[in-house]
């Protein structure tokens, strides 16, 4: 049994080429000087500059390969926050 996320967190970084497959948390997603691509269960989906992903949690995997550097900016949230989100919401 793997260990679900317990914490928000933000990734800032810069890459060239960069490939991850796995169980990713509820994410939002975002790129710029370049496109990432991803897989899930719904469909393909490429982000760039001025596009934003939001990602549940789940299965999926993410490609990018670009000649220059691609900045991403995204964000993690723990398991079970959107549940949270939501129940705040309509109780």
């Amino acid at each position: 049994m793997t260990d679900k996320p317990s914490r928000n967190y933000v990734l800032h970084a810069k890459s060239k080429q960069f490939y991850w497959a796995g169980d990713g948390q509820l994410s939002i997603k975002t790129f710029r000087n370049g496109r990432a691509h991803y897989k899930t269960s719904k469909g393909f989906f490429a982000v760039e500059e001025g596009r934003y992903l939001l990602l549940n949690e789940g299965e999926y995997t993410i490609s990018i390969e670009e000649d220059e550097d691609v900045e991403s900016f995204c964000i993690f949230f723990r398991h079970g926050f959107g549940e949270e989100i939501l129940r705040t919401l309509t109780d």
